[in-house]
């Protein structure tokens, strides 16, 4: 039996390296219209999440759901990018720690301490900003994805809802961890597949600049 869950593993991560998008859960519930609708309808437990802002609802219903996911991929994270899809990648041999000394002073944005310094030191929740914050620990470096991700789909929730300030905050932040993102592709092991990794980086980024050409034609970015 061992033996046998050991090469379940096994391709299981093979997969993961190879192809690193995947269907995210189906809709369990109606949660409403739109973006915010679409996330809170695939978690296990929205109400954990939902808060009365959109914005930040949609921000930290995206964490829940790929709390969720994470269940299902040992030692990988994954990412709710919209659509009915996901991505997943391997954890890198790296620590929160290794990614935070990697950012130069530059690009160390308002959540650099707060994220990842801070969020280092214990794990589970704490509220910075008004939001609820994930604290990981040295052992999940992905944690950048994660809250990229998060602000990305609170991003899109804003312009859907023609929310100006509330959509300059969150791409504002999801640019900051896109940095972070970044960086830590400077520091991927050697024998890591960073493949995967580009893939998804360059498709969040994509994300990016979509939704800053909708702030630019909308007036809310210059």
């Amino acid at each position: 039996m061992r033996r046998l869950v050991c090469a379940i593993l096994i391709l299981a991560w093979a997969h993961v390296a190879s192809a690193q998008w995947i269907e995210a859960p189906k809709p369990l519930r109606q949660f409403g219209p739109g973006t915010l609708g679409d996330i809170g309808s695939r978690g296990q437990n929205p109400s954990l999440y939902a808060e009365s802002d959109p914005v930040t609802s949609a921000h930290e219903l995206t964490h829940g759901l790929n709390s969720d996911m994470r269940q299902s991929y040992p030692g990988c994270n994954c990412f709710y990018v919209l659509h009915g899809y996901a991505a997943v990648l391997a954890e890198p041999g790296v620590s929160l720690n290794d990614v935070a000394l990697a950012i130069p002073h530059e690009h160390r944005g308002r959540g650099y301490k707060d994220y990842l310094i801070d969020s280092q030191k214990d794990r589970g929740w704490v509220v910075f900003m008004g939001e609820r914050m994930r604290c990981v620990g040295h052992t999940e470096p992905l944690y950048v994805f994660d809250e990229l991700s998060a602000y990305l789909n609170g991003a899109r929730v804003a312009v859907e809802l023609n929310l100006s300030s509330r959509f300059r905050e969150s791409f504002g932040s999801a640019l900051e961890f896109a940095w972070y993102a970044h960086y830590m592709l400077g520091i991927l092991p050697k024998d890591y597949d960073a493949n995967p990794f580009r893939a998804v980086l360059a498709y969040q980024i994509k994300r990016c600049k979509a939704l800053q050409h909708i702030g630019i034609q909308r007036g809310w970015l210059h």
